[in-house]
């Protein structure tokens, strides 16, 4: 991760900590086995895979499977900066949040000054996909252009550092296996071009 800063106290908040949904251990291992993995396991398939072919009849389809890789990465990875960083941006009461997985007595101060601050990438895409997933707005940016491009290797890449540092400090009780291993298999991206239609 690029320049991180652990909070050292600066990360502290005066806003309460959002009660947990699930309070259960067995409850959250469950939880995060299937859901936690599902985000993680979307956003890694979604930065590597892409869909080609040679065929112009089938030009539409390509370019609708390839916007829509797009729309899910950004959809995944602003999911998962909002789960990593309670304290950054409005929940409701039933989110589920990293610091939920630590057994530690006071997980949400201890989540928020053990954590690296939001970088300005994370939260440039965050807000990113606020504006171009969830509204119709004019800060849409048109054409082509090389800026409207998604960093997947660099967001992907610190995605995982995050959630690494999670994983070490989650509970294991709560963070079950399958969650584990989606968030390994995020640090180990290989590239799949899928090619249809003709040659």
């Amino acid at each position: 991760m690029p320049k991180t800063q652990m909070n050292k106290g600066r990360g502290r908040t005066n806003k309460p900590p959002p009660r947990p949904p699930i309070s259960q251990p067995s409850r959250l291992r469950k939880y995060s086995d299937e859901h936690l993995a599902y985000e993680v396991n979307m956003l890694r398939l979604a930065a590597s895979i892409r869909v080609h072919s040679s065929d112009p009849t089938l030009r539409i389809l390509v370019a609708f499977v390839n916007n829509a890789r797009v729309e899910s990465f950004a959809q995944h990875l602003r999911n998962l900066i909002v789960f990593l960083y309670p304290d950054k941006f409005r929940l409701d009461k039933s989110d589920v949040s990293a610091h939920h997985f630590l057994a530690a007595r006071s997980q949400y101060a201890d989540w928020l000054t053990g954590r690296p601050v939001l970088s300005k990438s994370l939260a440039r895409a965050k807000r990113r996909a606020d504006k171009e997933l969830a509204h119709l707005t004019d800060e849409r940016i048109g054409g082509t252009p090389s800026v409207k491009l998604w960093n997947f290797v660099g967001l992907r890449r610190e995605l995982y550092a995050l959630l690494s540092l999670f994983v070490k400090r989650s509970d294991p009780d709560r963070l079950g296996p399958k969650a584990r291993a989606a968030i390994g298999n995020l640090g180990n991206l290989k590239h799949l071009t899928i090619r249809i239609g003709a040659a």
